[in-house]
């Protein structure tokens, strides 16, 4: 059996009297193997598992703005409420949204009533999944949005930006299939004020309530 003790010396090799006393095993001389390998890999990663994808336009504000620098998972499987980065089925240009709806689900989309100066106001759209209303707190929405039910069909995937008053996404170009999907976003990773965890933090609403208010 072979041991390798890390970071310890070596010993010079007998044939090379000239090799550097206490020389450590990580500052032996990079071949030109090892550097075809590092390279490989770093293609590897890039093409199939990992990249950056840089924000432009408002569409995902408040959760990215423009310039903000994110982290793309290629291999993990996207799920509903993720970030997720795409081509867009019209001009084939990368597009970061977030998934709402998944294969099979069965959306719609109905104003909010909210209450304001004594009278009910319709206010943004409150998205249902398979009946269910969720709050979405990474989402801005005033324009009063409606959506009829529409179920997702197989293999595609029904996304937004999560600044519901300006976004061009599934509600223009319609559900995108599997295959435009790049990866999943999964952090902020610069500038570095703004590096953290992208989370899809949807919740399903037990009981509504109809009568909040805007203004006293």
């Amino acid at each position: 059996m072979t041991e390798v003790r890390l970071g310890e010396r070596e010993p010079a090799p007998p044939d090379r009297p000239d090799w550097p006393e206490g020389r450590s095993l990580f500052r032996r001389r990079v071949t030109p193997g090892l550097l075809i390998l590092a390279l490989a890999a770093m293609v590897i990663l890039r093409l199939w598992v990992v990249e950056t994808a840089i924000v432009e336009g408002p569409s995902m504000e408040d959760t990215l703005y423009s310039n903000d620098r994110v982290l793309v998972l290629k291999v993990l499987p996207p799920k509903r409420f993720e970030v997720v980065v795409l081509k867009d089925p019209k001009t084939g240009e990368p597009v970061i949204k977030r998934i709402v709806g998944m294969p099979g689900d069965v959306l719609r989309m109905e104003p909010v009533p909210m209450r304001w100066r004594g009278r009910l106001v319709p206010i943004g759209g409150r998205l249902y999944v398979n009946g269910i209303p969720y709050d979405e707190p990474y989402a801005t929405c005033y324009v009063p949005t409606r959506l009829g039910e529409f179920q997702v069909p197989k293999g595609t995937y029904y996304v937004l930006g999560d600044n519901r008053d300006d976004s061009y996404d599934s509600r223009d170009y319609g559900p995108v299939p599997r295959k435009l999907i790049v990866g999943v976003g999964v952090a902020v990773v610069f500038p570095l004020q703004r590096a953290h965890v992208i989370r899809g933090e949807a919740r399903p609403i037990e009981s509504e309530t109809m009568t909040a208010g805007l203004t006293p």
